[in-house]
């Protein structure tokens, strides 16, 4: 059954109100919205809000499911945090579009699949706090699947700091982008966030859109692609989006498995480290077209300290980008320290600045 501490088919407000230690056999383990409006009015009111008053959904939605006919409206945020669904979205599961108001705080919430939240309409976020979530297969801190995510007005916060890292046991540490469009229109802090592969961002599909320019650090992944995986879709940058501090097996910032082309300046590579090849960027796959980026101070353990190319085709074109340039931006690793090519191709038409990095091994 659907709803385990409230069912909403019509309207109804909520202030102060305490929603915890319900349970759903299916979706909505706290409230379930099937219809009609539910509105956050006045006091804040409370979805969970500790360990020993989670509540808990067999489906989706372990805080608050929002299904397509409903809707909710947030005068004031409640405090959603500590719910946990078996299926998708710890905290959030939602199906109609949602704006909460600034401030809004997702925190300790578990699930499959978006531990903080699971999107799957429109959702707009100002001055959001994503922390501490988890997911037991991917987006740790949100799911993306379908419908579109904003980040507007003011930044965002997912993660931000090693006691608020979401944690994702697949991929997606912080975000998780299945399909349809994220949007970036102000400066994000998606930072310490942990996952198999994506520490930050893995991207699969879907678009992702950068407005103005973006950093992504300090987040680790045991396997690849510390900052971000890119494997498919279509990422947008009409600003520079830097990846600095993070950490993975393979590609410390940035591991890409599909066609992407980077325009100008656009991203930059900085003090990434891979612990086995790549520290700033590792191509596995697809066509990447670099156009005047910069990748600098970043360290492999063994090959590739700024670049290892293991397939595909790495193409330098337009404008020159810049591996190392100088002793205080070089990049080291084993082998390779500028670039590694282990297989695929790499090809360039204009000169680049390939400069003062260091390999204790081979080249």
């Amino acid at each position: 059954a659907n709803g385990g501490g409230m069912y909403v088919n019509a309207t109804c407000t909520l202030n102060n109100a305490s929603i915890i230690q319900n349970r759903a056999t299916a979706n909505g383990g706290g409230i379930y919205v099937n219809g009609g409006t539910l509105r956050f009015q006045t006091t804040a009111s409370t979805i969970g809000g500790s360990a020993a008053n989670a509540n808990t959904a067999t489906g989706d939605g372990g805080g608050l499911y929002i299904g397509s006919s409903g809707a909710v409206t947030f005068t004031v945020n409640p405090t959603i945090s500590y719910n946990t669904a078996s299926g998708n979205g710890g905290g959030i599961y939602t199906a109609k579009a949602i704006s909460p108001a600034s401030g809004f705080t997702l925190s300790n919430n578990s699930a499959a699949n978006g531990g903080g939240m699971y999107v799957n309409a429109t959702c707009t976020l100002n001055n959001a706090s994503i922390i501490q979530n988890r997911a037991t297969n991917n987006g740790g801190g949100i799911y993306l699947e379908s419908g579109i995510l904003k980040f507007l007005t003011a930044a965002s916060t997912i993660g931000g700091s090693a006691a608020n890292a979401n944690t994702a046991t697949g991929d997606g540490g912080g975000l998780y982008i299945a399909g349809g469009t994220c949007s970036l229109s102000v400066a994000q802090t998606i930072s310490y966030n942990t996952a198999t592969n994506g520490g930050g961002i893995y991207m699969a599909n879907g678009t992702c859109t950068t407005t103005v320019a973006q950093t992504i650090s300090h987040n680790t992944a045991t396997g690849n692609g510390g900052g971000m995986v890119f494997a498919g879709g279509t990422l947008t940058l009409t600003n520079p989006l830097t990846l600095s501090y993070n950490k993975a097996g393979n590609g410390g910032g940035l591991y890409i498995a599909a066609t992407l082309n980077i325009p100008d300046s656009k991203i930059v590579l900085t003090a990434d480290t891979a612990t086995e090849n790549g520290g700033g960027l590792y191509v596995n796959a697809g066509t990447t077209t670099l156009n005047g980026i910069s990748i600098t101070k970043n360290k492999a353990t063994a090959n590739g300290g700024g670049v290892y190319v293991n397939g595909g085709t790495l193409t330098f074109a337009t404008a020159a980008s810049t591996i190392g340039g100088s002793w205080a931006n070089r990049n080291t690793a084993t082998n390779g320290a500028g670039i590694y090519v282990a297989g695929g191709t790499v090809t360039t038409s204009v000169a680049q600045t390939i400069s003062y990095n260091t390999a204790t091994g081979n080249g």
